[in-house]
């Protein structure tokens, strides 16, 4: 299964370690790991920070080459503002959507008809 998750990640130190994302989070590293050695799901991953996984991910959408597109981030983040604003308009009926909050306070409304939304 073709799965697309969406992120945004900066290093945030020279370390080499910290050049791959989320690794002072090895329980959600892993937890993706099993997604595809043990339920064979194809995770792509998308850094948003990079500008050109921007164009690959919406080129992507636009293909319908994903059955389930998820992100990771609080709201407001570049994850979130681009889950909730472009790709829950590009992406075919049929694809499902997640947003796996970062933070603990309520969702905001949607940007452009400013009614509480679901993805």
């Amino acid at each position: 299964i073709p799965v697309a998750f969406v992120f945004w990640y900066m290093p945030d130190s020279n370390d080499p370690q910290s050049s791959i994302p989320f690794w002072h989070d090895p329980g959600f590293r892993g937890a993706l790991k099993l997604l595809n050695v043990d339920h064979k799901i194809d995770v792509v991953w998308y850094n948003l920070f990079k500008e050109e996984d921007k164009a690959r991910l919406e080129q992507a959408v636009r293909e319908n080459l994903y059955a389930f597109i998820f992100g990771k981030g609080c709201w407001h983040s570049p994850a979130d503002k681009m889950m909730r604003g472009s790709l829950i308009r590009l992406k075919a009926p049929y694809v499902k959507t997640a947003l796996f909050p970062a933070c603990s306070s309520a969702p905001p409304p949607d940007e452009v008809t400013g009614k509480l939304i679901s993805l």
